[in-house]
């Protein structure tokens, strides 16, 4: 099903392959600062898309390494 969204655009029901940074922000649960420090320290993967240098786009697959990263820990503190 498509549906419209606030700017008009339509947007199919579908997995994002990749999120805005705003956008992956609110899915993990960061503040946007976070986020963008993490790309430029090389800690989270992005790559520039769009015209000129585009914007900073982050892979789906990035919400989910850094949970496991993120349960990693938990289990090694409790072990």
């Amino acid at each position: 099903m498509r549906r419209p969204t606030a700017k008009g655009a339509v947007q199919a029901d579908v997995p994002r392959a990749f999120f805005t940074c705003f956008e992956f922000a609110a899915s993990a649960g960061m503040a946007v600062d976070s986020v963008y420090r993490m790309i430029r320290a090389g800690r989270l993967a992005a790559v520039r898309m769009g015209a000129g240098e585009g914007e900073w786009r982050i892979p789906a697959s990035e919400i989910e390494r850094l949970t496991d990263e993120a349960f990693a820990r938990v289990e090694a503190v409790a072990s």
